[in-house]
């Protein structure tokens, strides 16, 4: 069996927030953070890491509770 990389911890305020959004609004979001909603889904739901650039436009642009701790939790190690 191969060794999956691990899965990050989902971001629930995220998660939130994108599922309160109507598709235009998340598509917005997504475009104001420099990314595609699928992408914001994955880092959301724990399946894909994020640069600190990537990380500061979430933080800036979600309009929610999101730390960077969440978003790279290398670093809180």
């Amino acid at each position: 069996m191969k060794n999956r990389s691990r899965k990050r911890p989902k971001i629930p305020a995220l998660i939130d927030k994108i599922n309160g959004l109507d598709p235009i609004s998340r598509n917005n979001l997504a475009k104001s953070c420099g990314t595609t909603i699928g992408n914001l889904r994955q880092i959301a739901y724990g399946y894909s890491g994020v640069s600190p650039r990537l990380a500061s436009q979430i933080i800036k642009n979600c309009g929610c509770t999101v730390t960077l701790e969440q978003l790279i939790p290398d670093l809180a190690t």
